[in-house]
């Protein structure tokens, strides 16, 4: 399994020879611990070190786990990395780690003496807590905040126990809540009247698509943001799960309000632009023709909203947001932001028993 190859990782050793007169800064804003299993989901962590520590530039500890090893093994490095070109270019200090499964119980002695002091330290998982419990207990008493990332998950309202069950909650940041953001702040803004909020609230369907690529592997597709921003909505409106439907090319979530039913259907969609995984658009319908389109139409910084009924349509308009795949917008809400007190709400309301079954896939 190798680590930080350059094209991935966007950085390169320090140079030898630097222009006369000129120095490379070394920066560290606090240590990050990066703990991910297996190649696939390293080489995804991985990207998304790179694009925290453009915005952070960081201590970084990563830890990589080879499950499937049939040696006994522990290897270390440490380097020198470069983030940023030219004169904003800063170096920052690296530890390496690979290690087979057997030997995980020897990482947390070599990495506490690395984290710097009087500095925060943070721990990026690239799986659900449960996945590295062993790990996150021994460095729990020195983190500050534990940032995960769930894949695909397979069952989701043992997932939402495990979650509620956490000790020290609040340090969670779940990174797929996360990326829900400019959906969440898009709805608010639609919706930002008492007339509005009523006319969500007796829609009786709403679809959500998201971003899954025909040549994907089926286990790697991500409907996870999509499965949160509807309970989201549910949890905030009052509604009721009554049933969760499964098909292999869609979700129906059936949910009661007021003697009353509403469907929502969560479907794959392709995009040139947006991740796998990503929200693509929102589309509600209610009585007398109501309808909200919102959608990226053209890249992943633009929400548009088109919105008409039976007797009016709208102009179309559009809302900005940073990008949550290349920009700064991710890292600062992951490490800057407080913990929403909308998130706990949502995964208690996935705890619930239509939600306690294993998946198709």
């Amino acid at each position: 399994m190798q680590l930080f190859e350059d094209e991935l990782f966007g950085n390169l050793p320090a140079p030898v020879i630097t222009p006369e007169g000129t120095n490379i800064l070394k920066a560290s804003l606090f240590t990050l611990i990066v703990v991910v299993k297996d190649a696939e989901r390293t080489l995804y962590v991985q990207r998304l070190v790179n694009l925290i520590t453009k915005k952070f530039p960081c201590k970084l500890l990563f830890i990589a786990i080879d499950t499937g090893a049939q040696e006994s093994f522990l290897r270390k490095n440490s380097s020198t990395r470069i983030v940023g070109n030219g004169s904003k270019a800063i170096s920052c200090d690296v530890l390496a780690i690979e290690t087979s499964q057997d030997q995980l119980h020897r990482v947390p002695f070599l990495l506490i003496p690395e984290i710097l002091a009087d500095l925060p330290v943070f721990l990026l998982l690239g799986h659900a807590p449960s996945e590295v419990k062993a790990v996150v207990d021994q460095l729990d008493a020195c983190i500050g905040r534990i940032v995960f990332d769930a894949n695909h998950v397979q069952n989701i309202g043992l997932f939402a126990d495990e979650i509620l069950g956490l000790p020290n909650k609040q340090k969670y940041v779940d990174l797929n809540w996360a990326r829900t953001k400019p959906w969440r702040e898009t709805l608010a803004r639609v919706f930002n009247t008492p007339e509005a909020i009523a006319l969500l609230s007796s829609c009786n369907k709403l679809e959500i698509r998201y971003c899954h690529r025909p040549s994907s592997v089926a286990n790697t597709s991500s409907d996870t943001q999509a499965i949160y921003l509807q309970a989201w909505v549910a949890s905030r409106l009052g509604w009721k799960p009554v049933s969760v439907e499964e098909n292999t090319d869609h979700i129906v979530i059936r949910y009661s309000i007021d003697s009353r039913e509403v469907s929502i259907i969560l479907t794959p969609t392709d995009s040139d632009f947006l991740e796998e995984g990503t929200i693509a658009s929102v589309e509600i319908r209610g009585d007398n023709d109501v309808h909200y389109l919102l959608a990226y139409e053209r890249d992943d910084r633009h929400i548009v909203v088109h919105a008409s009924s039976q007797d009016r349509c709208e102009m179309p308009y559009c809302l900005f947001y940073g990008s949550f795949q290349r920009g700064g917008a991710l890292p600062s809400e992951i490490f800057l932001q407080a913990t929403s007190e909308h998130y706990l709400p949502m995964i208690e309301l996935l705890s619930s028993r239509p939600w306690q079954k294993k998946r198709l896939s």
